[in-house]
C-alpha cells in the first residue's frame, strides 16, 4: 500500500511541474496596453512593456510581427540596458532611447540567441522593438527623435 501511495505522491509532484511548465510558456505573450509611436512621420502601432514582468515576456513564444507595429519597453529611470532573443522567434530590430527621446542606438537581432546580447551603449530610458531592417527601410537612424505617446497613467515599474 505504501508503495502505491508514493507513485502517487510521485505522479502528483511531477504531473504539477509540468502544468507550472506549461503555464509559463502561456504567459507570454501577455495583454499589454498600447499606444503609437511616430518617427520621421512613419507611425507605429506599439504594445507598451512597463513591468518587469511585461518586459521580461517582451515578443517571446510569437511567430510574427504585423508591419509597422513593435513593442515600446519603458523603465522608471535611465539606465545601461540589455536585451536577448531567448524564446523570440522574429527577426527584429531595436532602438535605444534616451530620456529626451533620441535614439542612441540601432541594432539587428537574430531570432532565438540565447548567447548574444544586445546593449545600449549609454544610458536609455526605452528600447523599441520592430520587425528587422523596418528602421533602415523607413530612413531612421541614429541621432532621429521618437515620439513616444506614452498612456497615462501607466504603471511604470
Amino acid at each position: 500500500m505504501r508503495y502505491i501511495e508514493n507513485r502517487f505522491c510521485f505522479l502528483a509532484i511531477f504531473l504539477f511541474i509540468v502544468s507550472l511548465e506549461v503555464l509559463s510558456v502561456r504567459a507570454c505573450p501577455i495583454e499589454l496596453p498600447s499606444t503609437r509611436v511616430t518617427i520621421k512621420g512613419r507611425h507605429l502601432t506599439v504594445e507598451v512593456a512597463a513591468t518587469p514582468y511585461a518586459r521580461s515576456c517582451g515578443l517571446a513564444h510569437r511567430s510574427s510581427m504585423p508591419e509597422n507595429e513593435g513593442m515600446l519597453f519603458v523603465y522608471p529611470k535611465p539606465g545601461l540596458l540589455s536585451f536577448w532573443m531567448k524564446d523570440t522567434e522574429i527577426p527584429l530590430s531595436i532602438a535605444f532611447i534616451d530620456d529626451t527621446g533620441h535614439i542612441i542606438s540601432i541594432q539587428k537581432m537574430d531570432p532565438l540567441q540565447q548567447t548574444e546580447r544586445y546593449n545600449s551603449p549609454r544610458p536609455a530610458r526605452y528600447a523599441l522593438e520592430v520587425n528587422q531592417s523596418w528602421f533602415e527601410k523607413q530612413g531612421i537612424c541614429i541621432g532621429d527623435f521618437a515620439e513616444l505617446n506614452i498612456p497615462i497613467p501607466l504603471d511604470i515599474r
